[in-house]
């Protein structure tokens, strides 16, 4: 199992000690890697559960606030018809 301490050595042979860096990307928000000071190296580890969650967490959101603008827009088209149906009437 990998260590995530500053300390830990490459894998790539060089024996240096890598840092722990942790993405920002938004495809793969909070997932940790390991940078060897040979710029061509790196080390995957597994996705941390916790930033798995918040990120699942953050997604939830995300739809909920969509379908709060979707019932909002719904509700606006309702009164537009409303309206248009009196206009009609005339």
């Amino acid at each position: 199992m990998p260590r995530y301490s500053s300390q830990r050595k490459c894998g790539c042979g060089c024996g240096l000690v890598i840092k722990t860096l942790i993405s920002s990307a938004t495809s793969n928000p909070g997932r940790r890697f390991f940078r060897c000071p040979h710029p061509d190296e790196w080390e995957d580890l597994p996705f941390p559960k916790v930033a798995y969650l918040r990120n699942l967490e953050s997604s939830l959101k995300d739809v909920k606030m969509e379908m709060d603008n979707s019932k909002i827009e719904m509700e606006n088209l309702k009164i537009e018809m409303e309206n248009l149906k009196i206009v009609v009437e005339f």
